[in-house]
Order: structure tokens, then sequence, then C-alpha cells
């Protein structure tokens, strides 16, 4: 069972850290939400179930390609980025906008470390 509270106030810390992140998730690796922090706008429940699926995908096709688990994924799009970072038990999403492209190595790192806390 994850501590919702604890990860809720690592993520906003994170948030406030690095300003050019818009909005964290955290995930289950069971495809459960646990916590969806934003500056703006919270994505729709609909959204972020899209997100947790995509995250299960994701692992089932690297591991099909003999790849193992994920541990990250990058997405750019045209108006920012989508950064993934995995662990066996949790998975955590940060939405940067196109501004981020020189911190994006930041993001991750923070990402992963949050992550070997809570492991």
């Amino acid at each position: 069972m994850h501590d919702v509270e604890r990860i809720r106030k690592m993520l906003l810390k994170l948030m406030d850290e690095i300003t050019a992140i818009e909005g964290i998730i955290a995930i289950s690796r069971d495809g459960n939400i646990i916590s969806s922090e934003s500056i703006s706008r919270s994505p729709s429940e609909t959204t972020l179930m899209k997100l947790a699926k995509i995250v299960q995908e994701l692992d089932s096709l690297s591991k099909e390609l003999g790849k193992g688990m994920i541990k990250e994924v990058h997405l750019v799009g045209d108006e920012g980025y989508v950064i993934i970072a995995s662990s066996p038990t949790l998975s955590l999403i940060a939405l940067a906008g196109s501004d981020a492209r020189a911190q994006l190595g930041l993001i991750m790192m923070n990402l992963r470390k949050i992550l070997n806390i809570l492991a």
C-alpha cells in the first residue's frame, strides 16, 4: 500500500523546486491513480485512466520485446513533454511545457530519486 500523503507532499515539493513541471501524476503499477498534482487544471479522470493504461501497455510491450520492465519514457509533443519514470511498484508521470527542454534531465533525475526513496 502506498502512503498517499507522503507521495503527494514529495510531488508538490518537486513542482515547487522545478517550475517547468506543470503537473505530476503517481500511478501504481496495477493502474490505480495515487495522486494527481497540477499547477493549473488537473487532467480528467478519463485522461488519468488512459495514462495508467498506456504505462501498463508500454510495460507489457517492453517485456514482450525482451527488454524487461520499463524504467523511463520520454514523449515529445508540439507543446511540451511527458516524462515517465517507473519502479516495480509505482510510475511517476511529469508534464512539462515546451520551454522545459533544458530541464528534462533534471526532472527525470528527481523522479528517479523519489522512486528510490519510496522503494
